[in-house]
């Protein structure tokens, strides 16, 4: 049996999934599947109780972290790209492929870090009956997408 994830990977779950909801989830006369920023959608900020300030602030929270991220992002994409054509050569050495994965995981762990305590700052914003509240809408948009929750039962 695995082990139960700690704070920051259920944080993770619980808000990544949400960070950026389709447009179409909370709209259904739009057809398109736009990604919205969910503190910014009125549908729900209205269910959270969110505020002008919050929204502001988390909006803040994630306009930072994003350049990171993206950097992060390319160098995993690049990393990646370069394993791939190792792996497809066959002719390299295994001591350097290795090599690579070892770099290819570092950085997606740098990756997962940075997200997650953008996460976590964004968390911080909520109050803790905001946190309830989205969970409780994740939960409900995992439901209809017909998808079981990630989140850890306790």
């Amino acid at each position: 049996m695995g082990r139960m994830p700690n704070m920051p990977q259920r944080l993770a779950v619980i808000l990544l999934a949400v960070l950026v909801v389709p447009a179409g989830l909370f709209h259904a006369q739009e057809p398109q599947q736009q990604r919205r920023k969910w503190w910014q959608d009125e549908q729900f900020k209205t269910e959270l109780g969110l505020t002008a300030q919050q929204s502001a602030s988390v909006e803040a929270t994630f306009q930072s972290a994003l350049p990171k991220l993206k950097a992060a992002k390319e160098q995993l994409d690049g990393l990646e790209a370069e394993l791939s054509r190792l792996i497809r050569e066959r002719t390299a050495d295994e001591s350097v492929v290795a090599a690579l994965i070892d770099k290819v995981e570092a950085a997606r762990a740098e990756l997962s870090k940075n997200r997650t305590l953008m996460l976590y700052r964004i968390h911080r914003i909520l109050t803790p009956e905001q946190n309830t509240k989205l969970q409780a809408m994740h939960d409900r948009w995992e439901k209809e997408r017909g998808r079981e929750s990630r989140r850890p039962q306790s």
